[in-house]
């Protein structure tokens, strides 16, 4: 992206939910705020349960969590189990 486009968090979600998740249904895809939501006044699983339906993560190959570090340079990347 050039200059201050950046890629945005729903922009990340939309690719997941609308292009990746059709292509490969094997994987999960978890919404970016995912991880936000985790660390959130430290680690806490009850702020991530709307996130993960039950049993689902055990039925699916691989598990893709796109995580954002908002820094100088403000990027994403995924951490894929």
């Amino acid at each position: 992206m050039n200059g201050n486009n950046w890629i945005d968090d729903e922009i990340i979600n939309f690719y997941n939910k609308y292009y990746l998740a059709e292509k490969f249904p094997n994987n999960l895809y978890i919404s970016s705020f995912f991880y936000e939501k985790l660390t959130h006044n430290g680690y806490n699983y009850n702020n991530i349960k709307p996130f993960i339906k039950k049993n689902e993560i055990y039925k699916k190959e691989k598990i893709f969590i796109p995580i954002h570090i908002n820094c100088k340079f403000n990027f994403f990347f995924f951490f894929i189990i």
